[in-house]
């Protein structure tokens, strides 16, 4: 065992040493070569400015669906949803959880959750909890 570490050792300088030649070989015969570059004509940049413009719609429209359709949450909370969160700054907020009929304003930090006000009637209508925006499209779609 000990001898196959010297051995490695012994030849470590060598295959480092022939490594750096091949390399600069390498790059030598690289510099002798005229290399043309192509340029880029409008069918390449459509394509690049395309291919940008999908990727970043593909990635938005999986967070948008992820928060959507949050997987962790369902089936998960038996009756319970979150119904909005206040960030008050660094890592303290304050949580509007619905369970079953009343509603609960939680204050959540770092290592703790604290029951701030139990409401037994809804402070927000969880029924008709749709954007503007989605009222709007709605209002749309039962038009035609």
């Amino acid at each position: 065992m000990i001898q196959k570490r010297l051995n490695v050792a012994r030849f470590f300088p060598a295959r480092f040493l022939s490594s750096i030649l091949l390399l600069l070989l390498s790059l030598a015969t690289a510099a002798d070569e005229a290399v043309e570059t192509p340029s880029l004509g409008g069918y390449a940049v459509f394509q690049a400015l395309f291919s940008l413009i999908l990727v970043t719609v593909l990635i938005f429209g999986t967070a948008w669906l992820l928060k959507r359709f949050n997987p962790a949450m369902s089936q998960s909370g038996h009756g319970m949803k979150i119904i909005g969160a206040l960030s008050l700054g660094g890592r303290d907020r304050l949580v509007l959880v619905e369970a079953g009929s009343k509603q609960l304003l939680l204050g959540v930090s770092p290592g703790r959750v604290m029951l701030v006000e139990s409401f037994d009637e809804p402070v927000i209508d969880t029924e008709s909890s749709g954007t503007p925006v989605e009222e709007k499209f709605r209002q749309l779609l039962r038009r035609s």
